[in-house]
């Protein structure tokens, strides 16, 4: 038997997760931008520690 799932809370659901996924991409997309504005300035030292200290 298939499972019908109302339509609204599909919709809800996927919304949010959209909504979830925007917002990474956002995040990963500035810390591209920041990483990049960091080794364009020398500071590559800078960027493992800064990349470092987000991993930890």
């Amino acid at each position: 038997a298939v499972t019908c799932v109302a339509g609204d809370d599909w919709g809800d659901q996927l919304t949010d997760e959209l909504g979830r996924l925007e917002a990474d991409r956002d995040e990963l997309f500035l810390m591209h931008r920041r990483g990049k504005r960091l080794v364009d300035g020398g500071g590559a030292r800078r960027v493992a520690t800064e990349l470092q200290g987000l991993l930890l």
